[in-house]
């Protein structure tokens, strides 16, 4: 009797489970470029704080249990609160060397399109 591809395909993902299962999450790293510096540093250093705060909860908590536990980890950058292109280039470099999953902020809308147009 002949195997189906289909037949083949389902018994080689389900052999495969157990050692995805059993792999270490890797975390969920989020980017928080924010103006943390100059007129709207305060409110910048508050969005961190929060999201540091909600970050460490659902650490706590056991992490992301759709992701297998794993855990949440903020990584702050000043895009500082008159300089749009800073905003920019440190959006660029949280994509490129951080490897943000996801970025939150910046909190001014001057910084957020000119990180958007990067």
């Amino acid at each position: 009797m002949a195997i189906s591809r289909r037949a083949m395909l389902a018994s080689s993902a389900t052999l495969m489970v157990p050692a995805v299962a059993h792999a270490a999450a890797a975390d969920v790293v989020i980017g928080a470029p924010n103006s943390l510096t100059g007129g709207f540093g305060e409110g910048g250093r508050q969005v961190v704080a929060g999201l540091q705060l909600a970050a460490a909860q659902v650490n706590a908590a056991g992490g992301i249990k759709s992701l297998g536990g794993a855990k949440l980890r903020v990584i702050p950058a000043d895009t500082s609160s008159d300089n749009p292109a800073q905003a920019a280039s440190v959006t660029r470099r949280m994509i490129s060397e951080d490897h943000v999953s996801v970025l939150v902020g910046a909190h001014t809308s001057t910084m957020t399109l000119s990180a958007q147009i990067e």
